[in-house]
């Protein structure tokens, strides 16, 4: 199988600074850099990916919206909440919005 190489792509904030801290979640650090270099940032995302500061779960608390990727990383994931700003964006899934839902729990949990 054919591996082209690998190219450096650094993550921007709407100001065009660098935001990333050098910490990655699992997965290819190259993946989720390349995710980060094309997801787009809202000014309704939480910080340092948009203007909100975090004072509500995250896509990754459960929100029933999230729809996670089925393939690594699977940190990332869709909004699939028509009310968000998010609806229908590729998600980092801490970047989250005004609009999280918890997941239902099954009865007897």
């Amino acid at each position: 199988m054919f591996d082209p190489p690998r190219q450096e792509i650094d993550a921007a904030d709407l100001s065009g600074t660098q935001v990333w801290n050098g910490t990655l979640p699992a997965g290819r650090p190259d993946d989720h850099r390349r995710l980060l270099a094309i997801c787009i940032r809202l000014p309704t995302d939480y910080e340092p990916y948009g203007f909100r500061v975090r004072d509500a779960a995250d896509c990754s608390c459960g929100c029933k919206w999230y729809l996670k990727l089925q393939a690594k990383p699977y940190d990332w994931g869709v909004c699939g909440n028509s009310l968000s700003p998010r609806c229908g964006l590729l998600t980092f899934e801490h970047q989250g919005c005004a609009f999280f839902e918890a997941k239902e729990r099954p009865a007897g949990d």
